[in-house]
């Protein structure tokens, strides 16, 4: 069996150079929505 040499690495970068604000708070909002129905629906099965 022969191993192919390669000439380069080969890596892959996400740079995340320009964020929307307003995308961003959407999804924070989203996310704490999300958070307060679980912690909703937990303390009431629990009750």
């Amino acid at each position: 069996m022969t191993q192919k040499s390669t000439s380069g690495n080969r890596q892959a970068r996400l740079y995340l150079s320009r964020v929307d604000p307003w995308s961003v708070a959407k999804a924070a909002f989203m996310l704490a929505i999300a958070v307060g129905i679980i912690i909703v629906v937990s303390v009431s099965v629990l009750w």
